[in-house]
C-alpha cells in the first residue's frame, strides 16, 4: 500500500506569479497599520528581506532557518523536550496496553478489537488536534493534549474495577490524545522555522525518539517488576505533565506577533 501511494506522488502545480514588489509592500504596510490599531505588536520582516534571504516567498511566509540556526533557538529545544516526554507515553501505551489489559481481561479477541479501534482514534485524533491548533494555537492544542493524556493515565487503573468496556474507552482516548504530537510538532516546526528546511529541521526534533525508544524499553522491562503498574502509570503521567509545563512556557510568535 505504501509503494502504491508513493508511486502516485507528484509535484504540485506551479504557483501563480508573485505580485509586484510595490503591491506587496503596500499590503505589508496595510497589515502593520491593522495590527497597530488592534494594539498588537507587528513583528514584520524588513521589506527587502526576500533579497537577503534568497527565498522568493520569504516575505509571505516569514523566516526560513537552516538547521544550524535552529539549533541555536530555545524553541527547538522546547519542542524536542515535549517530543521526548510525550514519547514515553506513546511508547508505553502502544506496547503495554494489552499486557495491562490481560491482567483482568482474558479475552484476547476483545483486546485485539481494542487495538483496532484505538488505531482509528489515533488517525482521526491527528486531524482533530490539527483543527484545534488552527483555531487556537500550537500552545493551546498541545496543552490540552498533554493535560488529557496526564489525566487519563492517572486514572487508568479504574478500568480494572469498572470493567473492559471502560478499558476500551480509556485506550481509545489515550491513543487519540497522544496522536496530537504527530500533527502538532511538525506544524510548530514549520511555523517556527519556516518551510524551506522543514524536512531537516523536523528531523532534528524527531531525534528525541533516539532517547525515547531505549528509555521506554527500560521502563517496561526493568521498572514494572520494581514499582508495578501503579508506579508506571504515575511515572508516565509525570512525563506528560512535564510536557504540559513546557507547552505552557512555549510562546513563539509569528512575524505578526501572533502565537503560532
Amino acid at each position: 500500500m505504501q509503494l502504491i501511494g508513493t508511486l502516485m506522488l507528484s509535484d504540485p502545480p506551479a504557483q501563480e506569479p508573485l505580485e509586484s514588489e510595490e503591491t506587496m509592500a503596500d499590503e505589508q504596510e496595510t497589515t502593520v497599520k491593522e495590527y497597530e490599531k488592534r494594539g498588537t505588536k507587528a513583528a514584520l520582516l524588513p521589506l527587502n528581506f526576500e533579497k537577503r534571504n534568497g527565498h522568493p516567498h520569504a516575505k509571505e511566509e516569514g523566516l526560513n532557518f537552516k538547521p544550524s540556526e535552529v539549533l541555536k533557538s530555545k524553541y527547538f529545544y522546547m519542542l524536542w523536550i515535549i517530543f521526548l516526554f510525550n514519547g514515553q507515553g506513546i511508547t508505553f501505551i502502544s506496547t503495554l496496553y494489552k499486557a495491562y489489559g490481560q491482567t483482568f481481561i482474558k479475552n484476547d479477541s476483545f483486546l485485539a478489537l481494542v487495538g483496532s479501534f484505538s488505531a482509528i482514534f489515533n488517525s482521526f485524533g491527528r486531524i482533530w488536534w490539527g483543527f484545534l491548533a488552527d483555531k487556537t494555537s500550537f500552545r493551546v492544542a498541545m496543552m490540552v493534549s498533554c493535560a488529557s493524556f496526564t489525566c487519563l493515565m492517572l486514572t487508568f487503573q479504574v478500568t480494572a474495577v469498572l470493567g473492559r468496556g471502560v478499558f476500551f474507552i480509556y485506550v481509545c482516548l489515550l491513543f487519540g490524545s497522544f496522536s496530537g504530537s504527530f500533527s502538532l510538532l511538525p506544524t510548530a516546526t514549520a511555523k517556527c522555522f519556516g518551510r524551506e528546511y522543514l524536512s531537516m529541521n523536523y528531523g532534528l526534533v524527531f531525534t528525541a525518539q533516539v532517547v525515547t525508544s531505549p528509555l521506554g524499553a527500560f521502563l517496561s522491562q526493568q521498572l514494572i517488576s520494581a514499582i508495578g503498574w501503579t508506579g508506571l502509570f504515575f511515572l508516565v503521567s509525570g512525563f506528560s505533565f512535564l510536557s504540559l509545563l513546557v507547552a505552557i512556557m512555549f510562546r513563539a510568535k509569528d512575524r505578526y506577533g501572533e502565537e503560532i
